[in-house]
């Protein structure tokens, strides 16, 4: 059993990636799941992509499922927030904050 200290650690880790961080915060302002090409957009190789979702997945940031030919990627945000409650709003508002440092 992983202890909760270990999952919250694994998800500020997985979101001090600046990719990963940006999926997230994509995701965080869209009102539906998002396939990956939307929220890769050729800007990486696949494999890279793929690195960086699956990093994602395995901290339980977010889950994916196949609908037609694309992967779908949904935010667990209500998953984070009985882990940590308020943690992933106050990690997007402080990357989104212009007066933040950084």
């Amino acid at each position: 059993m992983v202890s909760r200290t270990d999952q919250v650690r694994a998800i500020l880790h997985a979101l001090s990636d600046e990719v990963r961080l940006q999926i997230v915060r994509m995701l965080a302002a869209s009102a539906d799941d998002l396939p990956c090409s939307a929220l890769n957009r050729g800007s990486m190789p696949r494999s890279t992509a793929s690195y960086h979702f699956a990093a994602l997945r395995e901290c339980g940031l977010i889950s994916q499922y196949d609908r037609g030919n694309h992967r779908y990627n949904h935010l667990e945000r209500e998953r984070v927030d009985e882990l940590a409650p308020g943690l992933l709003d106050a990690v997007l508002r402080a990357v989104d904050d212009p007066q933040h440092p950084g």
